[in-house]
């Protein structure tokens, strides 16, 4: 009867080992998740600055492309 207890907790004590090498790989994916996550955050916020950037660009040449049409008018009048 003692050897019957000591096979199930041996069993026991596999299944947890087994179950506590599934938390670690799955602990050590979610900190590669994070750091991925901060990566994207960071990507994210340097393209959101580009677009800024950009759109201030757009907003110069806009109102340098109207003033340029405004003077060719007035050459051609």
């Amino acid at each position: 009867r003692l050897g019957e207890e000591i096979m199930t907790l041996r069993k026991q004590l596999r299944s947890t080992q087994q179950a506590l090498q599934c938390a670690k790989a799955v602990d050590e994916e979610l900190e590669d998740l994070k750091t991925l996550a901060k990566g994207l955050e960071e990507q994210n916020r340097s393209l959101l600055a580009q677009a800024r950037q950009m759109e201030k660009e757009q907003q110069h040449l806009v109102a340098e492309m109207e003033t340029l049409q405004e003077e060719a008018l007035l050459v051609l009048r």
